[in-house]
C-alpha cells in the first residue's frame, strides 16, 4: 500500500513541478539572461505613447510532457480501484485518458503570462513597440527607458 501510494503522491508532485518549469522571465526588465551578463547594452529615452495587455506564449505548453505525465498519473490512480479485472483496466484507460487532457490543460494554462504591448516615441520621433512581461507599471507619457541589450529590447524606469 505505501508503495503504491508513493507512487500516487510522486506523479501529481511530478505534474506540479513541471508546471512551474514551463514559466520563465525571458523578457523581463528586472531579470537578466546569464549571456546578458557583461556585454554591453545601450539606453535611450523615450516616452510611452500607450500601454496594451497581451497574453505571452511561452512555447513550452505545445510538447507532450504535461499530456504524457498526467496521463501517467491517471493510470497510477485507475490501479488503485479494486474489482474485475477487465472493470480495472476500462477505469485505468479513462482515468489514463483524463489525466492526460488535465496535463496538457495545465502545460498550456503554464506556459502563459501577462505582458504589455508598449509604444514608445524614441527622442528622434521613431516610435517602437515592445512586448515584455508585466512585471512594471508604466503610463502615456511617462518618460522612461528603451535597454538595448544581446537578448533585445526592454522598457525600464
Amino acid at each position: 500500500m505505501f508503495n503504491v501510494t508513493f507512487k500516487v503522491i510522486f506523479s501529481f508532485a511530478l505534474v506540479a513541478s513541471l508546471t512551474g518549469c514551463a514559466v520563465g522571465d525571458f523578457g523581463s526588465p528586472n531579470v537578466y539572461q546569464q549571456y546578458d551578463v557583461a556585454r554591453a547594452g545601450s539606453l535611450q529615452s523615450c516616452t510611452v505613447l500607450r500601454i496594451r495587455p497581451v497574453v505571452i506564449d511561452t512555447g513550452t505548453g505545445n510538447n507532450a510532457l504535461g499530456t504524457a505525465v498526467g496521463a501517467m498519473a491517471g493510470v497510477l490512480v485507475g490501479a488503485q480501484v479494486r474489482g474485475h479485472r477487465r472493470d480495472r483496466s476500462l477505469i485505468e484507460l479513462a482515468l489514463g485518458v483524463a489525466g492526460g487532457f488535465i496535463g496538457q490543460g495545465i502545460d498550456v494554462v503554464a506556459s502563459r503570462r501577462d505582458g504589455l504591448e508598449i509604444a514608445a516615441r524614441m527622442n528622434d520621433g521613431r516610435v517602437l513597440v515592445v512586448v515584455q512581461p508585466a512585471d512594471q507599471a508604466f503610463m502615456p507619457g511617462e518618460q522612461v527607458y528603451l535597454v538595448s541589450s544581446y537578448s533585445g529590447f526592454r522598457i525600464t524606469h
